[in-house]
């Protein structure tokens, strides 16, 4: 099944956005609510031509995270660039989920 990713907020912070998340592995399963952030570095580096709502970005990260972890395994709160960090094809995999 797939993720279950809604924005609830999002906001702009010094070096870019913050968003809270209400998440879970799939429609079903009990759900989470995470803090992200989205860097500028790590947007321009996701949505190549800039044009992507950065919300968009925030889906498309959480969804990679959740394909490869469960949603108990991710943090409470923590930077969008821990996919970039943790797993080698997510710069190749977020820009697909992006336009999806």
């Amino acid at each position: 099944m797939a993720a279950f990713v809604e924005i609830i907020s999002e906001r702009e912070i010094a070096n870019g956005w913050s968003f809270e998340v209400q998440t879970a592995g799939d429609r079903a399963a009990r759900r989470r609510r995470l803090t992200i952030e989205l860097s500028w570095s790590d947007y321009n580096h996701w949505s190549v031509d800039g044009s992507d709502p950065p919300q968009r970005v925030v889906e498309a990260v959480v969804t990679f995270l959740l394909s490869r972890l469960k949603t108990q395994a991710l943090p409470k709160r923590f930077d969008a660039s821990i996919a970039r960090r943790q797993f080698a094809d997510a710069d190749q995999e977020i820009p697909k989920l992006i336009q999806r």
